[in-house]
């Protein structure tokens, strides 16, 4: 399997555990909006049977890769729809107004583990149910995680926060 970047990668992980191999395309620290893919990222994607992106215009660079990959690759992209749950922003610098960072808003990660459960069960059938199971669980840990970041900050005195970047606006 094939991820864009690691939050993707790490969902991956915790639905597939070690039934699969896993490579994530964008390095540490490299940022979206300048990276550019290597030579290792085209072997990788040849090699893959499943490619999941984060959509919303995050990750435009892997269409140069999409060249290397095999005709039996599927694609998967766990955008979420910002109008339809709600979120749908303006004045971000992301195609029409949509923040692609949906990982970081625990409700939003969920929609996006659930989408790679059911399409590892669809490229890997005989794993179904232990993609299905360890989604299951893995859901859970991010349902209490929400809690947990909705409770945690009410013992504050005040609960402003800067960022550099409009990515948090999901988290906040």
């Amino acid at each position: 399997v094939v991820t864009t970047i690691y939050p993707l990668a790490d969902f991956v992980k915790n639905v597939a555990g070690d039934k699969v191999e896993v490579v994530t395309l964008l390095p540490p620290g490299a940022s979206p909006h300048t990276y550019e893919p290597t030579p290792g990222d085209m072997k990788a994607m040849a090699r893959a049977t499943l490619l999941v992106v984060n959509g919303a215009g995050l990750d435009f660079w892997v269409e140069k890769l999409k060249s290397a990959a095999s005709d039996n690759l599927v694609e998967l992209d766990t955008s979420v729809d910002p109008a339809k749950e709600g979120l749908l922003l303006s004045g971000d610098e992301h195609d029409e107004g949509v923040n692609p960072h949906y990982w970081l808003d625990p409700l939003l990660a969920q929609k996006q583990v659930a989408a790679i459960a059911a399409a590892l069960a669809a490229v890997d059938p005989a794993n179904r149910d232990f993609y299905l199971a360890n989604a299951t669980d893995y859901v859970a840990q991010l349902k209490a995680l929400d809690q947990e970041i909705k409770n945690e900050p009410q013992a504050f005195s005040s609960r402003e926060f800067v960022t550099f970047h409009p990515a948090w606006t999901y988290f906040a």
